[in-house]
């Protein structure tokens, strides 16, 4: 790893974005467990993270630049 690269740092922190963005949507899912909402939205938040940190890691491995969809950036 380089870590004074600046890719690998502008990476991480889209990758944290990410993640970020992950635990408000199964926060969010857990709130609305008790009315049956959060339990499918659960789902759908855990299957997105694997298939977007798949692309995002291909995407990665080949040096280019990935940005997710749907990441909130509160980390710039």
């Amino acid at each position: 790893m380089k870590k004074d690269s600046p890719f690998v740092e502008d990476q991480a922190k889209e990758a944290l974005n990410f993640q970020i963005t992950v635990a408000i949507g199964l926060a969010a899912s857990g709130v609305l467990s008790p009315i049956g909402i959060g339990i499918g939205l659960g789902g759908v938040v855990i299957l997105l993270n694997i298939i977007f940190c798949i692309l995002g890691t291909m995407a990665a491995s080949k040096g280019e630049k990935y940005r997710y969809p749907v990441a909130i950036r509160l980390i710039k």
